[in-house]
């Protein structure tokens, strides 16, 4: 599962924001299923309150809602501290690697199709909600205790986390202060993929895939390097 959270600035109001984000997530083709209050009545280690909308991708096979797709946004609350953050998980059969790199044409159309609607819907959800950063990566990358309360550094050390850890995050949003103050080229040396501009900020895509680096599969990425190294040592021949 990858774990996608946004800084808010407490200003933005709660109740305008939850409804907005369930009609921004529909249009991008999720299935409404239920709003749920957190901390629920379930006992829990969380360490946050708010409220947490849950959807399912329209577009599958599945009939049973366990199997599909889901997304849950999550306007939450540290519980200990005046930190507000949207969170958003994402999982699905898309990004496996059956689909992701499947010899199958449609089915690896897809899942690119599908990572690439959620990078479209992530930037709508920034455009709406103004927040200060963002961090996105698969949950492995995190302390349970993040887990269990917030994965985002403050913005201050937003650039600093990620040049620390040796492995890049799928993504990290620079809002404008953020940008002002580093400057888009300081973000770029970070080694993206990918950027896009969105209110005023930075979104950094590091990679396409939130686990692999590669886009291509092991086999295609042999093979690749079977006919580089036929290619080289026929040059290297011609130059002798």
């Amino acid at each position: 599962m990858s774990i996608t959270e946004l800084g808010l600035q407490r200003e933005v109001p709660l109740r305008s924001l939850v409804p907005d984000l369930r009609s921004l997530a529909e249009q991008h083709g999720w299935l409404f299923r239920r709003q749920i209050h957190e901390p629920t009545s379930a006992a829990s280690v969380s360490k946050y309150r708010g409220e947490r909308l849950h959807f399912t991708w329209k577009e599958t096979t599945e009939t049973k809602e366990i199997d599909q797709p889901f997304m849950d946004l999550c306007d939450l609350e540290l519980e200990q501290a005046p930190i507000r953050f949207l969170e958003i998980d994402l999982r699905g059969y898309f990004f496996g690697e059956s689909w992701w790199w499947s010899t199958v044409e449609r089915k690896r159309a897809q899942a690119r199709a599908f990572g690439e609607s959620f990078l479209s819907f992530l930037k709508d959800a920034i455009r709406i909600s103004s927040p200060t950063h963002g961090l996105g990566d698969t949950d492995d990358q995190f302390t349970q205790e993040q887990l269990n309360t917030t994965i985002l550094p403050p913005g201050e050390e937003l650039i600093p986390f990620i040049q620390r850890n040796p492995r890049r995050p799928w993504l990290a949003y620079f809002g404008p202060k953020l940008v002002q103050e580093h400057g888009a080229e300081r973000i770029w040396r970070l080694g993206l993929s990918e950027s896009h501009d969105v209110s005023g900020g930075v979104l950094a895509v590091f990679r396409k895939h939130p686990l692999f680096d590669a886009d291509m599969s092991p086999e295609e990425l042999r093979e690749f390097r079977k006919r580089a190294e036929t290619i080289l040592r026929t040059n290297q021949r011609q130059q002798r």
